[in-house]
């Protein structure tokens, strides 16, 4: 990681848990706390800036002068590249990498990049628990 601008330093070995033979890391500046009571640290911002996706509006119309757009995002170059290597590493290692992200980043990136799914999505987010087990991707 450190090729991409994250600092060694700032790498905490409590981002990534195995569920299986499948490693799970946290690519978000968020605490991710699972079903189970197992939490993933929140990763740092170099690592979730990373993996991050860029929106482009396209214009659809106006009505009574308020704008319409469609929202496609796109991964950035150096998000790509890190997402490669990691399948490269998963291919090499027969490990299976999940990177948590957002739903935006799922957007832009595909698979493996996915976004967790709340137990109890009504819950406040202090609240708020994920499956271990289930993840959204494109």
């Amino acid at each position: 990681m450190t090729r991409y601008g994250v600092p060694r330093s700032s790498i905490n070995p409590r981002m990534w848990i195995f569920v299986n033979n499948v490693m799970l890391i946290n690519t978000t500046p968020h605490e991710i706390v699972f079903e189970n009571g197992e939490i993933l640290s929140p990763a740092p911002p170099e690592l979730s800036r990373l993996i991050s996706g860029k929106p482009t509006e396209e214009f659809i119309t106006t009505v009574d002068g308020i704008y319409i757009v469609h929202t496609t995002f796109y991964p950035n170059e150096d998000g790509v590249k890190f997402v490669e290597d990691i399948k490269r590493v998963s291919e090499n290692t027969g490990i299976t990498i999940l990177l948590i992200s957002s739903m935006i980043s799922v957007n832009a990136f595909g698979f493996p990049v996915v976004s967790p799914i709340a137990v109890n999505p009504r819950a406040p987010p202090s609240e708020r628990k994920c499956f271990i087990d289930k993840f959204n991707s494109r």
